[in-house]
């Protein structure tokens, strides 16, 4: 039996269907490997070449489709912290991560001998893509904290390096690359202000300001003994007048030695708010004695 369509309306009925299938972006696509979770979702926005992605949890399921000559592939940078980067179901095989100031690159090694296997990037939480404007909210203890993995870094060098035992912004061996975060309070008023710094043996004394909004303080960093060996260190008080987004910045006038220093976090606080001073030592041996 013909058809009884009009030709001009089957031309545009066809158009619509490949515009539909075309729109769905590969990862949607792809059918996820038998070892993903059952629950795993196709991870929207992923666009690295010869890959698919999943997130199912704190996870990060990444299917390689061409295995490359470099046994390199750069995916985005998160606004996570990373807990471990493995083959799943290849609990010896690890990754090894290399950070850079826009991306990160996974050295995968040579191609598992499993036609389905798959990179596990287990993440400090949820996965969440990296956007310049994240802005970080007065919690229900009032202090606003800026973590490392959500500063915009600018510069040549300085990074967000997001594994557990550093989770902090680093590289910072060029003394003109600057970091800053976007933030938010809840009301006018007075804020205290104190950084988490660490500073490898014999780097100590750089130059640093750090303007929130236009109002200034000053910071000569302290030797820590070991870059991941962070103490919070005050830096002063400002007024904030506005509830609406503001923006902290750390520019370096000054750098001592190899590098200006490490930070984990910056946070902004009510005066007179109680808090943790407790530091974060890699190596507490490492400490100065007159610290």
């Amino acid at each position: 039996m013909a058809s009884s369509m009009n030709p001009k309306h089957r031309c545009a009925l066809l158009a619509i269907l490949v515009s539909a299938i075309t729109s769905f972006s590969p990862e949607l696509l792809a059918a996820p490997p038998d070892n993903v979770p059952a629950d795993a979702k196709p991870f929207k926005g992923w666009k690295v070449a010869n890959t698919h992605a999943w997130v199912s949890g704190n996870h990060l399921f990444i299917k390689v489709q061409k295995w490359p000559e470099d046994k390199s592939i750069n995916i985005p940078r998160f606004a996570n912290s990373i807990v471990e980067i493995s083959i799943k179901d290849m609990p010896d095989r690890k990754i090894e991560l290399q950070p850079e100031p826009r991306s990160w690159a996974l050295k995968l090694g040579s191609q598992p001998k499993d036609a389905e296997a798959l990179i596990d990037v287990e993440l400090d939480a949820k996965p969440q893509l990296f956007e310049d404007g994240i802005v970080c909210t007065q919690a229900e203890d009032k202090i606003i904290f800026l973590p490392a993995k959500y500063s915009s870094t600018h510069g040549t060098k300085l990074r967000y390096e997001p594994q557990m035992h550093k989770n902090t912004v680093g590289y910072w061996t060029n003394a003109r690359d600057t970091a800053e975060w976007r933030f938010k309070a809840e009301n006018p008023g007075m804020y205290e202000v104190e950084i988490l710094q660490g500073c490898g043996k014999g780097n100590g004394g750089s130059k640093v300001d750090i303007l929130v909004e236009d109002q200034l303080l000053k910071l000569e960093v302290q030797d820590t003994g070991h870059f991941q060996n962070f103490i919070w260190k005050p830096l002063g008080t400002v007024g904030l007048a506005r509830t609406n987004e503001g923006v902290l910045k750390i520019i370096p006038q000054s750098k001592k030695a190899a590098a200006v220093m490490d930070v984990r976090a910056v946070r902004i606080f009510p005066v007179g708010t109680e808090r943790s001073m407790k530091p974060e030592l890699v190596e507490p041996e490492a400490v100065p004695k007159d610290f």
